[in-house]
């Protein structure tokens, strides 16, 4: 299992609680659990399980299970099942806050 269900929801609710608004686009909060897959593009790397927080239309905040490898800048593909069609989408690490848990990270969409 990615992180304790119980620490993933307390982060959730204080993250959510939180009205420090990190983007430029306004926050969706989720209310069902929606799992994303982080590919680094180094050949071999595994990939990351995320749990997504909330999204907006620049990007999303998620949360990784501690510790991460994944910093400010780095480049990812994400991968989201949530429909009948795979969401892919590159994106970028614009920020990153770490607990004794998680860690959650803010990335930008960046399928330029």
């Amino acid at each position: 299992m990615h992180a304790d269900n119980s620490a993933l929801e307390h982060f959730r609710e204080e993250w959510l609680g939180r009205q420090c608004d990190m983007r430029r686009h306004s926050r969706h909060p989720l209310f069902e659990p929606l799992i994303a897959w982080l590919q680094m593009s180094t050949a071999g790397a595994s990939p990351i399980r995320a749990d997504v927080i909330d999204r907006s239309q620049g990007g999303l905040c998620l949360a990784v299970a501690s510790p991460c490898v994944l910093q400010p800048g780095d480049t990812l593909r994400l991968t989201i099942h949530a429909g009948p069609e795979p969401e892919l989408r590159h994106v970028r690490v614009c920020w990153r806050e770490e607990t004794a848990l998680i860690v959650a990270l803010g990335v930008a969409y960046d399928d330029s």
